[in-house]
């Protein structure tokens, strides 16, 4: 099974979990028509368990329940959110499915 937990800029501390399985073939179609970043961090979001992203103000979000929650966040670490999500999806289609718990 693919690694769920994703680091994000090589940054130790900067993370997010993605859920292990549960992702529909229409996810690949929504994920194409979404067209803007905030629009795909919408459909990212339902699919993160667990996160810890630093804030500019020097915080720390543990919860990812809306895009307006990454406001505060460095652009990089956002960015990074979006590629990591791609790469774990392309991972895990390759990878034998793991039982829905």
């Amino acid at each position: 099974m693919a690694n769920v937990r994703r680091l994000l800029s090589g940054d130790e501390s900067a993370w997010v979990d993605f859920k292990a399985n549960g992702y529909p073939f229409k996810l690949r179609r929504e994920l194409r028509e979404a067209g803007t970043d905030e629009l795909i961090l919408g459909i990212i979001s339902r699919y993160v368990t667990a996160c810890s992203i630093p804030t500019i103000g020097g915080g720390v979000l543990t919860d990812f329940p809306t895009v307006e929650t990454l406001d505060e966040v460095d652009e990089k670490y956002v960015l990074d959110i979006i590629w990591k999500f791609y790469e774990f999806r392309g991972e895990r289609v390759r990878e034998p499915l793991t039982k829905n718990i």
